[in-house]
């Protein structure tokens, strides 16, 4: 299968998904609202990264901002879905630190020609992490 049938099977899937959740998007609840945003803009984003690896032949520096803030809405969607991280505003703290560590990474070990493999090692840990507290939160309650 080659790159453009794949961005196509892609751009339908996230067309699809964004339609649906903007139809929806007064109902939602906020968690949902959060990955109807992000739905949105992983369609941005893979469009963006399609032109530029045609036209520039990379698009790493386009995925690696999109880390950044792809990072901060899931915590921001953990921060609004378990109450403990709602009432101290963790998924926020650890969002922003995050983004910061991203940045810095991105800044002093990780050009923009490479992917920012540290990140997304502190990405997957944390995002992680949150998921097994929230199930953990959610064994609790039942």
């Amino acid at each position: 299968m080659g790159v453009t049938i794949q961005f196509y099977i892609i751009i339908v899937t996230l067309t699809t998904i964004l339609g649906i959740g903007i139809a929806r998007f007064k109902i939602l609840d906020f968690g949902s609202k959060i990955f109807c945003i992000l739905f949105g803009l992983c369609f941005v984003t893979e469009s963006i990264g399609y032109y530029t690896a045609k036209k520039y032949h990379t698009n790493l520096l386009t995925y690696n901002i999109y880390d950044l803030v792809e990072f901060f809405l899931v915590c921001l969607y953990f921060n609004s879905t378990i109450d403990v991280f709602a009432n101290k505003k963790i998924g926020i703290y650890i969002g922003s630190l995050g983004v910061i560590i991203g940045l810095l990474t991105m800044r002093s070990i990780h050009p923009s020609s490479q992917i920012n493999t540290y990140f997304i090692f502190f990405e997957g840990f944390c995002i992680t992490g949150m998921s097994l507290f929230s199930f953990y939160k959610i064994l609790l309650n039942n």
